[in-house]
């Protein structure tokens, strides 16, 4: 015996049902499972295709549209025999029309009258299309099968070559906002891979994208955007995209797909396609962005690696040459002395000693490129280094070349040896105006610098002064502008230049902790940028300023590896009165310096020595004699010497090759209580 509640029998009034079943994807209707009669059928007909009142009305007939795959399931959820049928779960299948197309259905279900065995007796339920969801889960997955097996540069192309294909586009394109400019990175355009198209931004869907918007319109294109045409090939109709964002929001490209007719698919299934895929596209950007990050992190350390190679290879050149030229530089100054001024061979002496000065010049460009040079730090302002050094060139340069100026108001004060940063401005704009041989414009700026750019330049926080020196003249390409801080490097012809001017510049800027950028292009001038720390607290000036020197009287210990240096270096303190005693190692110096240390009223050490250098030496006679006066000589500006004694007393330096006054004054200096 049936257990029925009424309202489970009656139907919903046929003014509802036909509200219900107008639209073509809904279809509803009622069934006596025993008897399998369908009854209450609204919408049934035309949601299966057939003509009005061809429909059989039955189970069976029902199924025989089924597909014959899904047919079982089906029929077990419309039986008595099953439980299945008491299921409020929605059932999917497809159903083939007699055209033979394929919808793919939902069929929901609720039992409305059980007999007393609990076996369902009617069923009320409803069918919907729901093709365009399936479609849309289809189109996810083929997408998703190509994107995921995709990786690096195939990963756009890739979401541009299936999103095409599956929402059977004209074209799709992945594009990046650069300033007011569109640039294509990947895209599929009438079934071949395209790129590197542009397109202002203005006037195209771009606009409406960059604001983070989406666009879908499904027809009328030209309409709406009469100027945008991203290839002369395409006319679009229709587009459809979504933006590109970054991580804060901000809109930096876009999926773009077009259409050469009107859409007739549901446009917001496909933004919401596009959509899906727009994420692994901005990660795809985001990933490009590090990467090039990381490549030029490490073309900086390369070159860095590279330009401290080229340093230490300066130095040790630097080093050999100063010592030949401390001998050189010696014995002409002895020969000039003894000579005398009357005599014929004066001028011959003079021009030894001056080609050596201008040698030894050459070497402290070197040592200034390797960062060994000497830097005597005060306070500065900067725009009195950068004037004498305009004052100097403006009376060499072509009359041509005009030279301007914009110094600012306000003091830049830095730490720094104004010699120095005089010949590094002097060798930037000596530079720049060999790059205008038909003449032009030298401008020279100082000026400050954006807060919170010292990361861009890889220099600590903190305030920094700007120096730019820009020219007209032909430029360079970027080969040339990566090399042109190399020492001996230049385009100059055979014997127009020494390769060093921009090397010295380079040593001088970081040895002051500053940075140096290159802005160049082919005939479209060169603008170099140099940045130094300004001063946080102005200091004075602790210039220590030595008395006239004297000659002096006593034993001094020699000490020197090489024969020539030593031997000048001997003659020079012995025509000064000092009796010399020569030892041509630190051990060999040490041993001798043990025989009688009271003996001795100054040691001068070379620096650099084999097996015990001249440190080692130096603490090995300060044992034996705490007090002992030492200046020590080397080619090289900076060593352990410099480092390793700061305020040492009784310690003075002197770079080789040196004149007689310098060696003078050292000696002087360390003989001072």
């Amino acid at each position: 015996m049936a257990h029925d509640s009424p309202e489970r029998h009656d139907p919903l009034p046929a003014g509802w049902w036909e509200v219900i079943s107008q639209d073509a994807g809904l279809a509803v209707w009622e069934l006596d499972v025993a008897s399998g009669q369908i009854t209450g059928n609204y919408g049934l007909e035309s949601f299966i295709g057939l003509a009005a009142g061809s429909f059989a009305g039955t189970v069976d007939a029902l199924l025989s549209f089924v597909h014959p795959e899904d047919a079982a399931r089906c029929r077990a959820r419309l039986s008595v025999d099953s439980t299945v049928a008491q299921s409020r779960s929605a059932l999917r299948f497809r159903l083939v029309r007699p055209d033979g197309s394929i919808v793919h259905v939902q069929l929901s279900s609720s039992c409305t009258a059980q007999d007393a065995q609990g076996r369902p007796m009617r069923l009320r339920g409803s069918m919907r299309d729901v093709s365009d969801v399936v479609r849309y889960r289809d189109r996810i997955m083929a997408v998703a099968s190509v994107v995921g097996k995709a990786h690096g540069a195939d990963c756009l192309p890739s979401i541009a070559r299936s999103l095409a294909a599956q929402v059977e586009a004209e074209s799709c394109l992945v594009v990046r906002f650069r300033g007011s400019t569109c640039h294509c990175l990947a895209g599929w355009r009438n079934g071949t891979l395209t790129a590197d198209l542009t397109w202002p931004i203005a006037g195209s869907p771009c606009e409406v994208l960059r604001s983070g918007s989406v666009v879908v319109i499904a027809e009328g294109l030209q309409a709406s955007y009469p100027r945008w045409q991203p290839h002369p090939d395409l006319r679009p109709q229709a587009c459809i995209a979504v933006p590109l964002c970054s991580a804060d929001g901000q809109g930096i490209g876009a999926l773009l797909c077009t259409f050469a007719k009107p859409l007739h698919d549901d446009p917001d299934s496909l933004r919401d396609l596009l959509a899906v895929f727009s994420h692994r596209a901005e990660a795809e950007l985001v990933r490009q962005d590090i990467a090039a990050d990381l490549d030029k992190a490490e073309q900086r350390l390369h070159r860095a690696d590279k330009m401290d190679a080229l340093g230490r290879l300066a130095g040790g050149i630097a080093h050999d040459f100063n010592n030949m030229l401390a001998g050189i530089m010696g014995a002409s100054e002895l020969l000039d002395a003894r000579l005398g001024l009357d005599s014929p061979h004066h001028r011959l002496v003079r021009t030894i000693i001056q080609s050596s000065e201008r040698a030894a010049d050459l070497t402290r460009k070197l040592l200034s490129f390797s960062r060994k040079a000497p830097v005597q730090r005060r306070q500065v302002d900067l725009r009195t280094p950068v004037e004498e050094a305009l004052a100097i060139l403006e009376r060499s340069i072509d009359r041509n070349i005009a030279v301007r100026r914009d110094f600012g108001a306000s003091p830049a004060v830095v730490a720094g040896d104004p010699g120095l940063l005089q010949a590094m401005v002097l060798n930037l704009c000596i530079n720049a105006c060999d790059a205008m041989s038909r003449g032009g414009t030298l401008s020279v700026t100082i000026g400050s610098t954006p807060s919170g750019s010292e990361a861009e330049w890889n220099l600590p926080a903190g305030r920094y002064v700007q120096l730019a020196v820009t020219d007209t003249g032909v430029g360079m390409d970027e080969e040339t502008a990566a090399r042109i801080f190399e020492p001996f490097f230049t385009t100059k012809a055979p014997g127009a230049g020494t390769g060093l001017g921009l090397a010295a510049a380079y040593g001088t800027i970081h040895e002051h902790g500053g940075a140096v950028r290159v802005k160049t292009a082919p005939r479209r001038g060169t603008t170099i940028l140099v940045r130094l720390p300004l001063l946080a607290v102005q200091v004075g000036d602790q210039a220590n300023r030595l008395d006239a020197p004297s000659r002096g009287t006593g034993r001094v210990l020699l000490v020197d590896d090489e024969d020539v240096v030593r031997q000048a270096t001997g003659e020079l303190l012995a025509s000064l009165g000092w009796q010399v005693v020569h030892a041509r190692d630190g051990e060999e110096g040490v041993r001798r310096f043990a025989e009688n240390p009271d003996g001795f009223t100054l040691a001068v050490l070379d620096s650099i020595m084999p097996r015990m250098d001249g440190l080692a030496c130096f603490r090995g006679m300060r044992e034996l004699r705490p007090g002992l006066p030492v200046v020590f000589c080397s080619g090289y500006t900076r060593d352990r010497t410099r480092t390793e004694l700061p305020g040492e007393p009784h310690v003075a330096f002197v770079q080789k090759p040196f004149r007689i006054a310098e060696l003078v004054q050292a000696i002087q200096s360390v003989r001072q209580p």
